[in-house]
């Protein structure tokens, strides 16, 4: 989520409840950037008991003839890579807490 639709997101997530958001721009297909977004949370936080990996790109809006191996790369780094840097990063942060909650992967891709 870009900037532009994370300010909103928070200002509507803080006015419809008293859960604390913290919006953190991250690459996900960067294991670098999302340790970097973990570090913050746990600062921010103290801990980390949930997570929901929700990244996902669709790919180019044209022909499946068109498309190039580049572009096709980036679908999968974002939808696949970025979802194991994610849940690897997320459990390492809960097993240094001694957590007792039990974490499910999953992730939706929607046309809309």
């Amino acid at each position: 989520m870009g900037k532009a639709k994370a300010d909103p997101a928070l200002a509507t997530a803080t006015r419809l409840s008293q859960v604390k958001c913290l919006p953190i721009r991250a690459n996900v297909t960067s294991e670098a950037e999302f340790q970097g977004a973990i570090a913050q949370a746990v600062a921010e936080f103290g801990r980390i008991d949930y997570a929901a990996n929700f990244a996902g790109i669709g790919g180019p809006h044209k022909h499946i003839s068109e498309i190039t191996v580049e572009e096709w790369e980036q679908v999968l780094a974002v939808n696949t890579t970025g979802v194991f840097i994610s849940t690897k990063h997320e459990l390492l942060q809960m097993m240094k807490q001694d957590s007792v909650e039990v974490y499910v992967p999953f992730g939706h891709l929607l046309t809309l």
